[in-house]
């Protein structure tokens, strides 16, 4: 789902976002928007899941599985809400960061240690291959005007992806009932 919704949300970005951005207005973005923090909803949703696939929790109890689940769609729809409220890409970017990076990397990082999973270690290097997006846009760096740091930054980004369903394809994840 997180693969999807990323495709789903560049689509609407590369047309509404940055393509047509002038002629459609700030207001056309924010369905994309919305996606994107779905996607990133269900990469920490899947992160969670193959830790518990992976057997890191042994006595973890199905209530505390489910009010996890809970917590992290309340804030989901708190971000939604916060993304309509002030209309800023920057807070998708933070409940990416956290979902992806601090839920998803911590956890791949604690099922690599104890199984040596290669799918784990591709998903370590898809998100640090992502955090080089930080780096070209704090520092604008570019290769030509022409070839400016957005497009830097989005060729990056779909390098991470690749690495990324490189790691997710195979992973098993655990079947809540």
């Amino acid at each position: 789902m997180f693969l999807l919704f990323t495709g789903i949300t560049a689509l609407l970005g590369g047309i509404f976002s940055h393509g047509f951005k002038y002629y459609f207005g700030l207001s056309y973005s924010f369905p994309g928007w919305l996606i994107a923090l779905g996607g990133a909803y269900y990469a920490s949703i899947a992160a969670f899941r193959h830790a518990l696939a992976n057997e890191l929790w042994q006595d973890i109890k199905p209530t505390t599985i489910k009010i996890t689940e809970q917590i992290l769609m309340l804030l989901l729809i708190v971000f939604m809400v916060l993304t309509y409220f002030y209309m800023n890409f920057l807070v998708v970017t933070i409940y990416t960061a956290v979902c992806i990076s601090v839920i998803g990397l911590y956890l791949e990082m604690k099922i690599f240690s104890k199984t040596q999973n290669r799918r784990s270690k591709n998903y370590m290097w898809g998100i640090g291959i992502g955090v080089l997006v930080l780096f070209v846009y704090i520092f604008k760096l570019s290769i030509s005007p022409e070839f400016n740091h957005n497009d830097v930054a989005h060729i990056i980004m779909m390098i991470s992806m690749v690495v990324l369903m490189k790691g997710f394809k195979g992973m098993s994840a655990a079947k809540l009932t």
